[in-house]
């Protein structure tokens, strides 16, 4: 047997090809079907990494392969096929290779645009786009339209090998597969393909149960906001312009770097840049409204395992002191309370004051662990899925208030 192709019949490297990315299709498919039943955890977000690695070894393979085309043409022998039988192997073979591109491209897209990792066997791929959680949920709608067009694919692909070892008893299968091919060799080939299919179908249309799903229904409708009374009356009270806040965090998934935000932040704020001793802040964050883009992480982080949304429905920062740094920076000291733990937290900020300082702008960003506060245990107690480095943002405006 040559390397290339012959006038009858494919070559080793035709069927390298061919044979090594069906079985990883074969695997990608039922391996795709049951992680996406799983409830989110470490094994889960592991599982889509080797998914990933596999898949896009398709896509290298996919690509080798219709480069080797061109060196190397397909058999030209005509075995005496029907016009329609020629008409539909054209069809099958042409979403085949849409499939073998389109599912790896999707997916990476997806990942991509959903602050996801793709690693391709410990290396890190770059990302297609940046954060775009309307494009990932097309990519998603993509990836599974192609997983589906896919399985019909096969099976119709496998059936036709059928047909033509059994009934037309012509050399179409043998040509790929050798001729000392068994019929035994062929009726499990076909048996697996279909039962892929057959098992795929099944998982994606079972109703799935995610473990430890808590919804925003348990979250307080109303903010109840502690007024701070030991304030001297000669401190400026400022009022928090809630569509103009933003408070950003950015951690990490197996060394990928996603943003999340939290979207109903209020409090109290007494602050004068010339009586800092007299200043003081409290920002109560409600928790419910945690939001990183992603329905399936963000319940896992609503969860008991992290920030426990139904038992601590809000995180509280608290200054104790103000420092003052270089001109229009200070330094916030205080504490901050995530479930039921506070710790201690420096928060350095600037202040621009604008429109004869009745308006204020507020950055700032501390830098924090997740395990200091209880966020992630049991299995997200390992920081080899998940890190453990946070990054917290805070672009606040507020206005003085008479």
């Amino acid at each position: 047997m040559t390397l290339k192709n012959t006038h009858s019949n494919y070559g080793l490297i035709a069927r390298f090809f061919h044979w090594a990315i069906a079985f990883i299709i074969l695997g990608l498919i039922c391996v795709g079907f049951y992680m996406t039943s799983l409830a989110y955890s470490p094994e889960k977000i592991q599982l889509y990494g080797t998914h990933k690695s596999f898949g896009l070894l398709v896509l290298w393979l996919a690509g080798l392969r219709l480069i080797w085309r061109q060196f190397s043409k397909p058999p030209t022998q005509d075995l005496g096929h029907k016009l329609w039988e020629k008409i539909l192997a054209r069809a099958a073979h042409f979403l085949l290779y849409v499939a073998m591109i389109g599912m790896p491209l999707t997916g990476w897209l997806m990942s991509s645009a959903g602050e996801y990792p793709v690693p391709f066997f410990g290396l890190d791929m770059p990302d297609l786009v940046g954060k775009n959680p309307s494009l990932a949920m097309i990519m998603k709608e993509a990836h599974e339209v192609i997983a589906f067009i896919l399985i019909g694919v096969i099976a119709l692909h496998a059936m036709g090998a059928l047909k033509h070892h059994f009934m037309d008893k012509d050399d179409t299968f043998k040509r790929m597969a050798g001729a000392a091919t068994s019929i035994k060799a062929t009726i499990v080939i076909i048996i697996l393909a279909i039962f892929f299919a057959v098992v795929g179908y099944l998982f994606v249309t079972s109703p799935k149960e995610y473990k430890q799903k808590i919804t925003s229904d348990t979250i307080a409708s109303e903010i109840a906001v502690t007024q701070v009374t030991d304030i001297a009356s000669t401190v400026q009270r400022w009022v928090i312009s809630p569509k103009d806040t933003a408070l950003t965090f950015q951690a990490s998934v197996m060394g990928k770097e996603f943003t999340g935000r939290f979207n109903d932040i209020d409090g109290d704020i007494y602050f004068d840049p010339n009586n800092l001793e007299s200043s003081k802040i409290k920002i109560i964050i409600q928790t419910g409204s945690l939001d990183s883009d992603d329905k399936e992480r963000d319940e896992q982080m609503k969860s008991a395992e992290w920030f426990y949304i139904s038992s601590y429905p809000e995180a509280v920062f608290e200054s104790i002191a103000f420092e003052p740094a270089l001109e229009g920076q200070f330094i916030a000291v205080g504490h901050l309370t995530i479930r039921d733990i506070t710790m201690p937290v420096t928060l350095p900020f600037t202040l621009e004051l604008k429109e004869n300082g009745t308006q204020a702008h507020v950055k700032g960003m501390a830098a924090l662990n997740r395990l200091d506060f209880g966020l992630g245990q049991g299995q997200w107690s390992e920081t080899d899925t998940v890190g453990a480095d946070v990054r917290v943002k805070i672009d606040l405006k507020a206005e003085a208030q008479n």
